[in-house]
Parts: structure tokens; sequence; C-alpha cells
């Protein structure tokens, strides 16, 4: 079975500049295909904020939609409400794609991520960067370390 949207990364590639910022290689995948491509090099952390903070949202009633940009190149996720307990994932500024998930999978599939991200970062000891003490915040519970 294909994974239908999961956001990755490669815990090898990640490094901090000397300003504390985690650069690595993070992308999405969406249904099987890698975006803005595999290895992607951004700001896995920062992104993982942004994500969290979407998912919040998608439980909200209210929710409509919400994108979430890259902050290398001119790439971005965006997700909406198509219906009851349904999410619209789309991909743009590259190859165009989309999938529709119960919202309950794409909330899981941000938490995942972020977990797996801070629990990469304070096993490297940069628990006291801001980016990393904004993720704990958002993320709340442990993520299993």
């Amino acid at each position: 079975m294909t994974v239908r949207f999961e956001i990755c990364h490669t815990e090898e590639s990640m490094e901090i500049s000397a300003a504390a910022t985690v650069w690595g290689g993070v992308w999405v995948n969406l249904d099987g295909c890698g975006f803005p491509e595999a290895d992607w090099n951004d700001l896995p952390v920062a992104l993982a904020c942004e994500f969290l903070r979407v998912s919040d949202r998608i439980r909200r009633a209210e929710f409509k939609s919400h994108r979430v940009h890259f902050f290398d190149g001119p790439f971005w996720v965006e997700f909406e409400r198509v219906g009851e307990g349904k999410v619209e994932v789309s991909v743009g500024g590259g190859s165009p794609r989309n999938v529709v998930l119960p919202s309950g999978d794409v909330v899981a599939a941000i938490r995942s991520y972020s977990a797996a991200i801070l629990t990469s970062c304070l096993r490297r000891g940069w628990g006291d960067t801001a980016d990393v003490r904004d993720l704990k915040a958002l993320h709340g519970d442990s993520p299993g370390i």
C-alpha cells in the first residue's frame, strides 16, 4: 500500500548552523512522489513548527484551508477541508499533485514527523535552540526518546 501523505526527513543530513538554525533533508511524500524532491535541503525544525500549527487548525470545525511554504524555493503544501472529516493535501510550485484523506490521518502524519524531528534534535543536544524550544512547546507531549 502506498503512503498517501507523509513528511520525510533524513536525520543524517541534519546540521546546525552558527546561528543555531537546523538544516537538512526534508520533503513531502504525496502518493509516492517526493516534493519538492527527496532530500530537499531546507529547515526541518521550522517546517515541523509550521505543520504543527496547521494540524491544530485542521482539528477545528472552522478550518477551511492553510498553506505551508518551504523556506527554500517557491514550494508549498496546502491543506483544505473538502468535506466532513476530509482534507485535501496538495503541493504547488512544482509538479502539482493532490490527495484527499481523513483529517485524522493528516494530523497523525504531521505529529509523527514533528516527533521524529524533535527526537533527532534532542538526541543531538540541540534542545536549547529557539526553533527546537518552539517545536517542543507546539508538540506538547514527549516525543518518546
